[in-house]
């Protein structure tokens, strides 16, 4: 394995080998950090096993650590030490001379399209990287950045980069709910968010990671990810996409459909890399986040893979996607460049944003979006405002804010008040909260529900049947509802029509 020599002559050296170069990172600015890392096999107690885990106490989360390190490594990891690991990452019990077919048959579970002989050339690959296992790591706080939606032989050039520049790197491998095998939907995504905290709740452990100021990095589907766990964090200080489906009206909607997720309240600024496919660039879902600053770079010419190490693997003469043999490896600075000026912005110097507005070659285009200033208030806020100040505090609120928003308040916000005025015995109050809740979510079934029984309950039980019987066509139509709450509401309208 070749060594290398870590020079210091400069604020910020750079890395090289004492033999031989390699080609994917001559051009990349590395830190003043040595690269640590370690696999570090962690089971979450809170959460079952998975069907197919041999042995352990809760669910296992490999998570794949790099770090700065104030210690140079006497023998720097290969990119087949990074295979081996992909093979263990999920608790297999194998022999070494098995590593190389089980981290091709993981592989091969997201990419079957690959052949067989692409995938044996992609594995083969003989380099050397540049971090050193098991390194202590330095003194310092330092952020820490979650990848998701990929595996170890993915994130290790952007984990060894970014600790390099002395920023932890935390990434979980690809698996599911239950099994090991990947979702799609909306478990598979809650899965993801919840892996991503727990990696970070474990390497907090250590005094040099400040788990204060965390940035969520996704790829694809994992940009999903990045912002789901941002709406239920508020240590999360920036998202980032890595052409990511956040972007798109079909594909985004998941993110929607969490349950911490108002697009009112996410404000948290975003960095979105993309290549201009559909689903990276029409920006339907992020023209809605508008409280959220985002920077919009469009680049020139890459691939999908090229934001990871697959394609980058065209350099080592492996045609991974079956295209015509492309060096990209300038693309894949420009986009380390901006990731790191948007970690470093958005968790220790300000400054360092003004990077992310420099057109350089290999980008398109530059959008900058600047958020509005969020006033969102949740329900714990506007009830303590009602403890406090009183019920007509509340309305004038609702009243200076309806001037400017449509819907001043998210609706599951108007839901939650107007039961909590229901406990506090608060009819009249409530039957005001109601409509205003009507008034701005006039499709929603639950709003002209509930007025309409608080309002047979206030004395008026002909006008509430009268506005039972409208909510039966708003029930049928609202689309927000399930089929389960659509049904559960038509038998009650039901049951106190005919009592």
């Amino acid at each position: 394995m070749a060594k290398f020599v870590l020079i210091l002559a400069t604020l910020l050296p750079t890395i090289v080998f004492s033999q031989t170069g390699n080609k994917l990172t001559d051009k990349l600015q590395f830190g003043s950090y040595t690269a640590g890392y370690k696999l570090i096999t962690a089971y979450d107690k809170s959460r079952a096993p998975m069907q197919e885990q041999q042995s352990g106490d809760g669910r296992i989360v490999p998570i794949y650590f790099w770090y700065p390190s104030s210690e140079a490594a006497s023998t720097s990891m290969t990119l087949k030490d990074y295979f081996s690991d992909l093979a263990y990452s999920l608790g297999e019990e194998i022999e070494p001379s098995e590593v190389e077919s089980k981290a091709k048959e993981v592989y091969a579970r997201y990419h079957f399209d690959i052949p067989d002989s692409i995938l044996q050339s992609y594995m083969a690959i003989d380099i050397n990287t540049l971090a050193g296992r098991d390194l202590p790591i330095a003194k310092g706080k330092f952020p820490v950045v979650t990848f998701s939606h990929g595996h170890v032989d993915r994130w290790w050039i952007w984990g060894e980069y970014l600790a390099s520049h002395g920023i932890a790197v935390v990434g979980t491998p690809n698996a599911g709910t239950l099994r090991k095998r990947h979702e799609m939907g909306l478990s598979g995504l809650e899965t993801q968010i919840r892996d991503a905290q727990f990696a970070v709740s474990e390497v907090s452990e250590n005094e040099s990671i400040d788990q204060q100021s965390v940035v969520a990095v996704g790829s694809s589907y994992g940009s999903l990810t990045a912002a789901g766990f941002a709406t239920r964090d508020n240590r999360v200080k920036g998202v980032i996409s890595l052409d990511g489906i956040i972007a798109d009206v079909n594909e985004g909607e998941l993110l929607t459909m969490t349950p911490y997720f108002d697009y009112k309240r996410f404000a948290t600024p975003i960095l979105h890399l993309h290549s201009g496919f559909n689903w990276s660039s029409n920006y339907t879902i992020m023209d809605r986040l508008t409280y959220s600053d985002q920077y919009r770079i469009h680049m020139n010419n890459l691939r999908h893979s090229d934001y990871h190490f697959e394609g980058m693997a065209d350099l080592f003469g492996t045609n991974f996607r079956g295209r015509e043999l492309a060096d990209n490896s300038n693309g894949f600075v420009t986009l380390t460049r901006y990731v790191l000026a948007f970690i470093q912005g958005v968790t220790i110097d300000k400054s360092k944003l003004e990077l992310l507005t420099e057109r350089l070659p290999e980008v398109k285009e530059i959008n900058f979006v600047a958020g509005a200033e969020s006033q969102a208030l949740s329900a714990s806020e506007l009830l303590t405002i009602v403890r406090n100040e009183g019920f007509e505090r509340v309305t004038v609120i609702y009243e200076q804010r309806k001037v400017s928003l449509e819907q001043p308040f998210s609706a599951e916000t108007f839901y939650e008040v107007g039961l909590t005025l229901h406990r506090y015995g608060m009819l009249a109050e409530q039957i005001r909260w109601f409509e205003f809740y009507k008034e701005a979510y006039p499709n929603s079934a639950d709003a002209h529900y509930r007025l309409a029984r608080l309002t047979a309950l206030d004395g008026n039980p002909e006008l509430g049947a009268e506005l039972l019987k409208q909510t039966i066509e708003v029930v049928n139509t609202d689309p927000s509802i399930s089929v389960d709450r659509r049904n559960y509401l038509l038998s009650r309208i039901e049951f106190f029509l005919n009592r």
